[in-house]
Formats: structure tokens, C-alpha cells, sequence
């Protein structure tokens, strides 16, 4: 069977067909810094895919970190929290962390 009457112009649909695709990363900024107590903090994150869902998490329950990745510090909160930012597509998974010390 002749099929090169398939492969024409108006046949081909560009596109990555690798199986590979990109890799998915994220960076945060800025990945330390030192806020007082009842402070705040306004962490930027960037994935390398901009329709990546990203997410922000705190290990410390005096530094809370929203949605959109401003952080807050409690009147009483003291040492660091480590902030994980993590961006999601599809079945890809990045993930970057911003340390924030608590201090003066």
C-alpha cells in the first residue's frame, strides 16, 4: 500500500511526538529572607509552563503562606519556616522552597 498521498502539507499537525514532552520546574523568589514578627512577605513563584497550578505550603504554623504566596508572620512565631512552593501539570510535579527566618 502506497501511503505517501497521507503525508501532505495539509495532512501534518506540528507538535512535540517525542513522548518525552518538557520538563516542568519552578523557582521561587526570593528563596530566603527575614521578616519580623507580624510581618509579611511576598514570595514570587514561576513555573516553567504558565497554565502549572501552583500551590504554597508552611512547616511552621506561625508562618502562614496564602494562596497567592504572601506570607505572614505571628506575633509570637520565632526560628524559620521552610515555604514549599509546588507547581502541577498533568502528571508532572516541581517543587522549589523559599526559607524565611524570623528576626528584627
Amino acid at each position: 500500500t502506497d501511503f505517501s498521498s497521507w503525508f501532505t502539507a495539509d495532512n501534518l499537525v506540528a507538535g512535540d511526538y517525542s513522548g518525552g514532552g518538557s520538563t516542568l520546574t519552578v523557582s521561587v523568589a526570593p528563596t530566603t529572607a527575614t521578616v519580623a514578627p507580624e510581618g509579611k512577605q511576598q514570595l514570587t513563584a514561576t513555573a516553567s509552563d504558565n497554565t502549572a497550578t501552583i500551590t504554597y505550603a508552611s512547616n511552621n504554623a506561625k508562618v502562614t503562606v496564602s494562596d497567592t504566596g504572601l506570607v505572614t508572620v505571628a506575633a509570637d512565631a520565632t526560628g524559620t519556616a521552610t515555604i514549599t512552593v509546588t507547581a502541577t501539570k498533568g502528571g508532572s510535579t516541581a517543587t522549589a522552597t523559599s526559607v524565611i527566618t524570623v528576626g528584627d
